[in-house]
C-alpha cells in the first residue's frame, strides 16, 4: 500500500497541486489486489493525505467488456463486491463508481458557484459598454434577478433527479438581493 506515495499520477499531481488541495484519489483495480492486501488504509487517506480523499472503484474486466457485461451489470457486480469485502463493506462512503460520480459533481458544482459571481460580473461589465445605458440597466436587473431565482433552482433539480443535494453545499448561489 506504501508504494502509492511513489505512483506517478502522486507525483504529477503534486507538481499542479503540492498541498494535495486540488487532489482527488481514485484507485481502480481492488477487486484484483493480491488476497490478504487491500487499500484501506489509502482510502481513509492515512498513507498520503489529499483534502478530498480517496475514492476506490471496480472497473469493467477485459472478459467483461468481450462477453458484453452491460454498465448496470458491472456496478451491480461492484457494489457486491465493496458490500462483501471484509475491510471496504465498513466504508462505503469512499468506495463504488456512484460515489466518485458524487462526488466529482459535488465539486463541479462548487466550482460554479466559485466562479459564477465573477463570471457574472465580467458578462455584465461587458455588456454595459454595448448597451445603451437604460437598457444595460434592464439587462443586468433582469440578469441578475434571473440568476437569484433560477439557477438554485436548476441545481437543486439536477441533484434531486438522482439524489439529495449534499448537505455542505448552500442552497442559494449569491447572497443579499441587492448583488
Amino acid at each position: 500500500n506504501s508504494d502509492i506515495s511513489n505512483s506517478d499520477s502522486l507525483q504529477i499531481a503534486r507538481e499542479v497541486d503540492p498541498e494535495g488541495n486540488r487532489t482527488i484519489g481514485v484507485l481502480t483495480k481492488l477487486d484484483i489486489m493480491d488476497r490478504g492486501t487491500d487499500a484501506a488504509d489509502i482510502l481513509r487517506n492515512k498513507v498520503v493525505p489529499l483534502r478530498l480523499g480517496y475514492i476506490g472503484v471496480v472497473n469493467r474486466s477485459q472478459h467483461d467488456i468481450a462477453t458484453s457485461k452491460t454498465m448496470q451489470a458491472a456496478r451491480a457486480a461492484e457494489a457486491e463486491f465493496f458490500a462483501s469485502h471484509p475491510e471496504y463493506s465498513g466504508m462505503l462512503d469512499h468506495c463504488g463508481t456512484p460515489v466518485l460520480a458524487r462526488a466529482l459533481n459535488s465539486i463541479l458544482v462548487q466550482r460554479i458557484q466559485e466562479m459564477l459571481p465573477e463570471l457574472r460580473e465580467r458578462l455584465l461589465h461587458s455588456l454595459s459598454g454595448r448597451a445603451a445605458p437604460a437598457a444595460g440597466q434592464r439587462l443586468r436587473r433582469r440578469l441578475l434577478a434571473d440568476d437569484q431565482r433560477e439557477l438554485p433552482g436548476a441545481a437543486h433539480r439536477h441533484h434531486s433527479r438522482r439524489r439529495p443535494s449534499p448537505p455542505h453545499l448552500p442552497g442559494r448561489l449569491h447572497q443579499g438581493a441587492g448583488e
